[in-house]
């Protein structure tokens, strides 16, 4: 592992890990986290070519804390039915173009038309010198179709998952939070040793920091075990490049962060308004997962499921994976 003396310009700004109103937790093996299950690994295609996983039935012990109208915490229990299905990849730029050629839609970045940083400039702002109209078509680094498509918001998600359903006939959409906690907690090995680690997750490693500037890469310093260590992508990296978990998904660990269909209350406004002298409470999008940039020390239970995003927020290193049912 390797502990950050600096922010990483362009990326590190965007991620907030805000004070929910609705705190959410799955308690895993190494937090006391209990699931059911029953086993059945089948998996199905559709006409994209996507391949998806059957998510077995079972239940799984959530934590939760709400804010409004009263504080409160404790545990609830979350039930996963037998009928849905998880893609087996994040969505890729391949399969998001072919969406966007059928039906000439346009993303909300593209839309604004704004001049926004280079996520993937870790040089800094410069002025603004690396600002351009970056988008999923172009999102500030060398890619391919099988590269998962970043730089949309979860209003383009549901877009894409809407014109799917009606192709497919079959209903697709973004998982909740409280979905894509219980599916990581299949997924996840216990304990996440070094060699499983490397093999499943693209994380921050050595040919990140290489890919930095000199005087940037000497403000880093590894932990014991993990300097040299390299997972063979400085970036992020086309979809299936890294091992398949337990329960047959890639990348669910670390790429890309994921959207998911859920709202979670900030209390990232909590001054009064000056006319009304109310409190403002504001909302944001729930995120998932681990990406390319995170350290090792960062591939916890709690981080990985601490994730959110203004709402209509895009990011260069946040996608979306697709959840399907029967």
């Amino acid at each position: 592992m390797f502990q950050r003396r600096w922010q990483v310009s362009g990326i590190c700004f965007g991620v907030a890990f805000f004070a929910w109103l609705q705190v959410t937790q799955c308690r895993c093996q190494d937090s006391s986290y209990s699931v059911t299950t029953q086993t059945n690994t089948t998996a199905l295609s559709n006409s994209l070519g996507m391949e998806f996983v059957h998510v077995p039935e079972g239940k799984c012990e959530i934590e939760f804390e709400y804010y409004l109208p009263n504080r409160a915490k404790g545990i609830r229990t979350f039930h996963m039915p037998g009928n849905c299905w998880i893609g087996r990849h994040e969505v890729t730029v391949g399969q998001f173009r072919k969406f966007v050629r059928q039906t000439n839609y346009v993303t909300d970045l593209e839309k604004m038309r704004i001049k926004i940083e280079n996520p993937f400039d870790f040089s800094g702002d410069n002025g603004g010198a690396n600002r351009d109209y970056y988008d999923w078509s172009n999102p500030g680094y060398e890619f391919t179709d099988e590269h998962p498509v970043v730089l949309v918001t979860r209003n383009d998600a549901h877009a894409f998952c809407r014109w799917l359903t009606k192709r497919d006939g079959r209903y697709y959409r973004l998982p909740s939070s409280d979905e894509w906690d219980y599916i990581f907690t299949l997924c996840a090995p216990t304990p996440l040793d070094q060699k499983t680690f490397i093999k499943l997750v693209n994380f921050g490693d050595q040919a990140f920091v290489n890919s930095m500037p000199d005087s940037v890469q000497n403000d880093y310093e590894f932990e014991n075990g993990w300097e040299g260590i390299t997972d063979g992508h400085a970036m992020i990296a086309p979809v299936g490049s890294f091992e398949a978990d337990s329960i047959g998904l890639f990348d669910y660990l670390g790429n890309v962060m994921e959207l998911t269909n859920s709202i979670e209350f900030t209390t990232a406004h909590l001054d009064k308004d000056y006319k009304t002298q109310q409190v403002r409470w504001e909302y944001s999008h729930a995120i998932r997962g681990g990406c390319f940039w995170f350290p090792p020390s960062r591939f916890t239970a709690q981080e990985m499921k601490a994730g959110s995003l203004v709402k209509g927020g895009y990011r260069g290193y946040v996608g979306f994976r697709v959840l399907a049912e029967d």
